[in-house]
């Protein structure tokens, strides 16, 4: 079926009848793509800078850098460094979102990113050992950051704590191996993780409102560092190094349950 098209009116001299455009609307169409150009270049040049607004986003601070990772519900959750060269991330849920946006912005410390194939698990290289902290803020939201080793979380470098002073030569000339120490605080439990050179004996003795954990080895902690880490409802008393052993003093919760395991080199 063929529907014949309007012809166009004609004046009695013959001459097409066309409506004029008005220069109001060639105007509105100017402005509406001016404005559609300045929104594209806006949005080019946040994603420079860091992924605002999107899940998950990452960006450099002073000192440090951060990720943050929307739910619309509590989640549990892990942030650990393997090998001083892997940040893993995990959830109890899959991660939306694509963790490789997080990069950029911090590729001072990260190289690459990967997800898992549940879309549960985001490992990152690193491109240097750092340190890490992660906790959730009021909305919800995971917040995972990140320092160089020599700095804590949070902190710009003139704010850290200075390396520790170099222990006494031993018998032999040897000093005391450097211990690691990552903080981590996943919402529902915090975790601390003491990375040794080699396999160490330990004990996690509870008092009322305290802990102390004693390593059957020398090793020096950098407790400022250790302090500074810490979440809000812990505390460091002291860090005793003996003859023979390393104590580490904590003030923890009255209610709290201590579960701790060697893994290897590291006591968790």
């Amino acid at each position: 079926m063929k529907f014949p098209r309007p012809m166009p009116q004609q004046t009695a001299s013959g001459q097409s009848l066309r409506r004029p455009v008005a220069a109001g609307s060639r105007y509105r169409f100017v402005r509406a793509v001016l404005a559609l150009l300045l929104a594209c270049l806006w949005q080019g040049a946040a994603l420079a800078q860091g992924n605002h607004g999107a899940s998950p986003r990452a960006a450099a601070h002073d000192g440090f850098g951060r990720m943050v990772f929307d739910w619309s519900r509590p989640v549990e959750y892990s942030a650990d460094v393997l090998n001083d060269d892997k940040l893993v991330v995990r959830f109890s849920r899959p991660i939306q979102g694509d963790v490789r946006n997080l990069v950029r912005p911090l590729s001072h410390y990260l190289t690459n990113a990967a997800i898992s194939d549940d879309h549960r698990t985001a490992t990152f290289r690193l491109r240097h050992p750092v340190t890490v902290k992660s906790t959730t803020n009021a909305r919800g939201s995971v917040v995972v950051d990140m320092a160089d080793a020599a700095a804590a979380p949070g902190l710009s470098p003139k704010d850290a704590a200075p390396p520790p002073p170099a222990a006494a030569s031993g018998p032999g000339g040897k000093a005391a191996p450097m211990v690691g120490v990552r903080v981590g605080d996943h919402g529902s439990y915090s975790r601390l993780v003491f990375s040794w050179p080699k396999d160490v004996g330990y004990k996690v003795e509870k008092s009322d409102g305290g802990a102390v954990v004693s390593f059957a080895g020398k090793g020096r902690i950098d407790a400022a560092a250790l302090k500074a880490a810490l979440p809000k409802d812990m505390a460091l008393t002291a860090v005793r190094e003996g003859r023979t052993g390393t104590e580490v003093q904590l003030k923890v919760p009255r209610d709290a349950r201590l579960r701790h395991f060697a893994a290897g080199s590291k006591v968790v």
